[in-house]
């Protein structure tokens, strides 16, 4: 997502998450061309914004699907970091 409004990626992921419990956050592993480590904050959300890294405001955070029962999976812990929280 190309925007850094709160209601507009951690609300949207959070709101996910909440509804679909079978789905985690799944958090950078190290490697690849790109060092997704350093940018992500500790919850696995990547916020990169003009002021702090040179760039566009952009927001990711990557999900993986567990297969879990929905009605047995819980919403993972962390789900809505504070927005303001960055590498």
């Amino acid at each position: 997502v190309c925007t850094d409004t709160r209601e507009e990626t951690h609300d949207v992921i959070h709101a996910f998450l909440q509804a679909h419990p079978e789905f985690t956050v799944e958090l950078p592993e190290p490697g690849g061309r790109i060092y997704w480590r350093r940018i992500a904050n500790k919850s696995g959300y990547v916020k990169l914004s003009p002021e702090r890294h040179d760039t566009d405001s952009f927001f990711a955070v990557r999900l993986r699907h567990t297969g879990a029962d929905a009605s047995a999976a819980e919403a993972p812990e962390g789900a809505a970091p504070d927005p303001e929280e960055t590498p």
